[in-house]
């Protein structure tokens, strides 16, 4: 599939993420989020349905890429269940673009980022450091709020698809291999954090998890706690349906209307 990412290219490096017609608010506010840290580089928005890629060109006014794949569209106005067939089935397209984008040869590297996030810092330059020492990292997605770090960052059992790091000179062959649909596995898991983990193991692919200090989930909005470090970014993936909303702009993680 032929996507022109040129011009979110960035000293060849491309943040992306996806999107669709019931997720759109949640990435037009990351996009307003990164417009206000006036970060160096463009978000990449991959839609995956044309309801979303017109919201952007034409209602938010947002540069987007259309990124379909025949008979895989999933209309919804709303986010989808966790575990529904509908679900999964975003899921595989996010995994087809993560396939797609690593393959690309103007770039050297490759970061996912969820829409549910809030961005305080530029992560990049840390992240492309990191990436030297581990060229695959994931965000850790373990469920302990007791432990401010991950407890094997070299073996974790809970690496989170919501941001991903990838150095892509020398390990294209890697990713591809990581990425490529397996019916067998995918029939077996709910989306595609498990598809990926067990993708990793099958194939023993070395990767790493980021801080959770620096990259906290959604564990650490009790309290705050995700104040206590100097975070780059928030994931509030533990927080579901129209609660998300309400609570990042609680966290004033929220930069668009409230009634939006």
């Amino acid at each position: 599939m032929n996507v022109r990412i040129d011009p979110f290219v960035h000293d060849k490096t491309l943040v992306f993420t996806v999107t669709s017609d019931g997720y759109k608010y949640y990435t037009w506010n990351l996009y307003k989020n990164l417009q206000k840290l006036k970060v160096p580089w463009k978000l990449c928005i991959l839609c995956l349905d044309r309801e979303s890629n017109e919201f952007f060109t034409r209602i938010a006014q947002i540069p987007s890429r259309l990124f379909l794949t025949p008979g895989n569209t999933v209309p919804h106005k709303t986010p989808l269940m966790f575990g529904t067939k509908q679900f999964k089935r975003l899921n595989r397209l996010k995994v087809v673009a993560l396939e797609t984008l690593s393959q690309l040869p103007q770039i050297d590297t490759l970061i996912y980022l969820d829409s549910d996030i809030a961005v305080f810092r530029d992560f990049l330059p840390e992240l492309k450091k990191t990436l030297e020492l581990h060229p695959l990292v994931f965000q850790c997605d373990e469920q302990r709020e007791d432990v401010r770090e991950c407890s094997n960052i070299l073996q974790c059992e809970n690496p989170c698809s919501g941001v991903i790091g990838m150095s892509l000179q020398g390990h294209r062959e890697t990713l591809k291999r990581l990425f490529s649909f397996d019916k067998e596995i995918w029939d077996t898991i709910m989306g595609d954090q498990d598809y990926l983990l067990a993708r990793l193991k099958k194939y023993e692919i070395p990767y790493a998890t980021l801080s959770r200090v620096e990259y906290p989930n959604g564990l650490f909005l009790s309290d705050n706690l995700f104040k206590q470090g100097n975070p780059c970014l928030l994931h509030f993936n533990q927080v579901v349906g129209a609660m998300k909303q309400r609570i990042m702009n609680e966290k004033e993680c929220w930069f668009l209307p409230e009634y939006v």
